[in-house]
């Protein structure tokens, strides 16, 4: 018994209009960029179902979608960075088909699978955004006499000199007026370890080391060699690790026809012109095929 079967194989037509690569150039972080393409089925035939791979700090809309024939449908490219650096990134576009469902009874049962994948490079700069904090004004610790009549004042209106000494009238005349209180004067208490200036004078504070809350010579070094020890460990069980990888990889892949290579390992098939393709299909038709 024979069973004569007849099929057409149509090849699959999309193209990515303006361009297959996108920069984004610069976004500060938290803030978004936009760009938009048309996504344009060539065939006259078929209509095209396309999806979307989700891709880290980048985002389309829409994901997914089915292209009638010889139609187009816009895309919006988003570049949404969440952390400060440079990404250079490839958007995958799948093309899905019908294929025949496993594990059914329904031999005309069907399911949609990916047959064909658009690559689309993505570039992108992020860098974060700086904020001034503002001005503020820091007591420190109160001196034994406060609230005196006469203290240093900036931006107080009729004054010559950056410090001047006012009265108590003229002093609270302004509101936006800053003082500098008695403990803003270089001798006020601060740790030590960094040199601190007072708010309006500039000049360096006293500082100094409580022995009660600093460490000795000799307990900073064992805790920078405690550091050190669990430095180690971790970047020899990694090594460990990544050696046990490989092995496992190679032995699995070592035979007469692989040779220890992963095969179609960053292979790629070629991609069709669509005019050839064109061309192609009005030699088939003229054929009668």
């Amino acid at each position: 018994m024979e069973l004569a079967l007849i099929g057409t194989a149509l090849p699959i037509l999309v193209s990515l209009t303006p361009n297959l690569r996108f920069d984004f150039e610069e976004c500060p972080v938290g803030q978004r960029r936009d760009l938009v393409c048309e996504l344009t089925n060539e065939s006259d035939t078929l209509p095209i179902h396309f999806k979307f791979k989700r891709v880290a700090h980048f985002c389309t809309e829409p994901k997914k979608g089915v292209i009638a024939p010889c139609k187009s449908h816009e895309i919006l490219f988003s570049f949404l960075p969440n952390q400060a650096g440079i990404f250079n990134t490839t958007q995958l576009i799948e093309i899905l088909g019908p294929v025949s469902a496993e594990n059914t009874s329904d031999p005309s049962a069907s399911t949609l699978t990916p047959i064909h994948t658009i690559y689309i490079p993505l570039t992108g700069e992020s860098k974060p955004v700086t904020k001034k904090p503002l001005l503020k004004y820091n007591p420190g610790i109160t001196p034994l006499i406060c609230n005196e009549p006469r203290a240093a004042v900036l931006n107080a209106p009729n004054v010559e000199h950056t410090h001047s000494l006012l009265t108590e009238p003229q002093l609270f005349a302004k509101k936006d007026t800053l003082v500098a209180f008695p403990n803003d004067r270089s001798v006020s208490v601060r740790p030590g370890g960094k040199h601190f200036k007072s708010l309006f004078t500039q000049a360096n504070r006293y500082s100094y080391v409580d022995p009660d809350y600093a460490f000795t010579d000799e307990e900073a070094t064992q805790i920078k060699d405690h550091r050190d020890n669990y430095i180690k460990y971790i970047q020899n069980t990694r090594i460990a690790r990544m050696n046990k990888k490989d092995t496992i990889q190679h032995f699995a892949l070592a035979d007469s026809v692989n040779i220890g290579l992963k095969p179609a390992n960053g292979l790629k098939p070629p991609k069709p012109d669509i005019a050839e393709l064109h061309e192609d299909l009005k030699e088939l038709k003229n054929k009668g095929l």
